[in-house]
């Protein structure tokens, strides 16, 4: 029941992750914040994912 529970906390993460991602490549930026920003993103998907696989 816990492992279930923290899959799902995980993947939601890792959804929420991608849409943020999404939506900060669209709005129109600096070219330097636009590349941090995909930085963060990733790492925090990676860890999401991570996490995910972990639980498999």
């Amino acid at each position: 029941m816990t492992s279930t529970l923290l899959l799902l906390a995980l993947t939601l993460c890792g959804i929420s992750g991608l849409f943020s991602l999404i939506k900060k490549l669209t709005t129109p930026k600096q070219d330097e914040a636009k590349r941090l920003i995909i930085i963060e993103s990733l790492s925090i998907l990676g860890v999401a994912w991570i996490g995910i696989g972990l639980f498999l």
